[in-house]
């Protein structure tokens, strides 16, 4: 009785409210339906304090539960204060605690790195050679400029922007990813400087994709509302969810769509200042950044810009320099945009909305299954080059472990899959996989749509709970 008279006593925030209380002095968060007031503790965090002031104004629930063991989970409220309940979250937010499967995958997991004496997070070969990769984004670079400088093969210099700019990418995705996910060593430190590094190189910055992929995309992929790595609007470029509206030139997207993945590097590059200038991507807000947030910002952009444009148009044209950039964007862009779209833009892949039926049964494990495929899970090459997003599944459900080190647990996957009666969703090949996702453009784009394509999953493909 008065546990219920203290619940009731307690203030009732709004959405709108949670999101004022961001700073260092006033941070709160939303977890499982309550508020709580973590300022006290933003200091004392051990994965420290930026990750606490990133997510802060939020409901954390599905994010703060995969990142976290069951047993910090159970500390939760013990080393926070609560101080009201959430009444007006716009959608149910997925919390894992009652979620079979992923529990017992969770459990597989952890006790395989335990008994293997292996660190999810550590893999020295791995870290080598992306370091590697960057150090070739640089030099490749700097390469074509002084050949072009030295009156070489205009040919063979656009060959070596090629190069470097497929480098860029790679590191983009084996590092950069990793760090945002906090996967690359134990280290907040290495996380925000390592991170920063990269970013420096391939120009993408790390406060709004924070936003945009680690908050908005991994809690909800496929959630026309809150995934802002697929948001659309009703009319737009691309028609890629069963949510949009037919416009005839759809009907062309499988053919100009892959030429347009070429420009995603740029979009990224760009993007970075409208969103913070608006401080929203699609429906998740993006935190007033910190004078440190800022200042790395800024640390980016001018290093990137002086390293590709400013040191080198003092000694080769603009139209050469140009047209260096544009090869190494496109290639980046490509590369960046098929790896990542094709595990959830496709033609097994369910998608959801608030209103999905279906959406308020699933649990956190389902929608994830549903809206995910993987694709060559036993090859060490593609694990590298596309920093393990080609094991999509587990990379969502734990984004803390190394990307390189995911491929261990595809036996673990596969078994509690079949034990559970689910349907994993897997191609043997990116050509295949690929050709799936045109396919599923050319079908988006012709109206031709199947059950699977409302958002609502298939009977085969729901876990069995009995």
């Amino acid at each position: 009785m008065t546990a219920d008279i203290n619940m009731s006593s307690l203030r009732k925030f709004t959405v709108a409210e949670l999101e004022t209380l961001t700073g260092r002095e006033n941070a709160a968060v939303a977890y499982r339906g309550k508020v709580y007031d973590i300022s006290a503790f933003i200091d004392k965090h051990p994965g420290g304090a930026r990750q606490l002031l990133l997510t802060a104004g939020r409901d954390i629930t599905t994010i703060f539960e995969v990142y976290h063991d069951k047993n910090t989970r159970s500390l939760f409220s013990s080393k926070c204060k609560l101080i009201g309940t959430l009444e007006d979250s716009p959608v149910e937010i997925k919390t894992v605690e009652e979620d079979k499967l992923f529990l017992t995958l969770e459990k597989r997991v952890r006790d395989y790195f335990k008994a293997n004496n292996i660190d999810p997070k550590i893999h020295i070969p791995y870290f080598c050679a992306s370091y590697f990769v960057l150090l070739c984004t640089i030099l490749l670079w700097f390469s074509a400029i002084v050949l072009v400088y030295l009156g070489y093969s205009l040919l063979l210099c656009c060959a070596l922007a090629l190069l470097s700019g497929f480098c860029a990418a790679i590191s983009a995705i084996t590092g950069s990813h990793d760090l945002s996910h906090f996967s690359w060593t134990h280290s907040p430190l290495v996380w925000k400087m390592v991170g920063t590094l990269y970013s420096c190189v391939h120009g993408i910055g790390t406060y709004t994709w924070h936003y945009q992929h680690v908050v908005g995309h991994h809690s909800n992929p496929n959630h026309d509302i809150l995934d802002p790595d697929v948001a659309t609007k009703d009319k737009d470029v691309w028609r890629i969810t069963p949510f949009q509206s037919y416009f005839s030139h759809y009907s062309y997207q499988h053919i100009y769509m892959p030429i347009l993945y070429c420009i995603m590097s740029v979009k990224l590059k760009l993007q970075d200042f409208h969103l913070l200038y608006l401080l929203r991507t699609a429906n998740v807000p993006i935190n007033p950044p910190s004078l440190e947030e800022v200042s790395i910002f800024v640390c980016i952009k001018v290093v990137h810009v002086f390293y590709r444009w400013v040191l080198p148009g003092f000694y080769i044209s603009l139209p050469q320099l140009f047209l260096l950039n544009l090869l190494s964007e496109l290639i980046m862009g490509s590369w960046v945009a098929h790896i990542t779209l094709v595990n959830h833009v496709n033609l097994q892949l369910s998608w959801y909305t608030k209103d999905s039926p279906s959406y308020s049964t699933l649990s956190w494990s389902e929608m994830i299954i549903q809206t995910t495929a993987d694709y060559a899970t036993n090859s060490v090459l593609w694990n590298f080059v596309t920093g393990g997003l080609n094991l999509q599944v587990l990379h969502h459900m734990f984004p803390w472990v190394l990307s390189f080190n995911l491929r261990l647990l595809v036996p673990i996957l596969k078994e509690t899959l079949d034990e559970f009666g689910v349907k994993y969703h897997y191609y043997d090949t990116f050509w295949e996989i690929w050709k799936a996702h045109v396919e599923y453009l050319r079908q988006m784009g012709e109206m031709k749509l199947s059950g699977k394509l409302t958002g609502e999953p298939r009977a085969s493909d729901k876990v069995k709970n009995d």
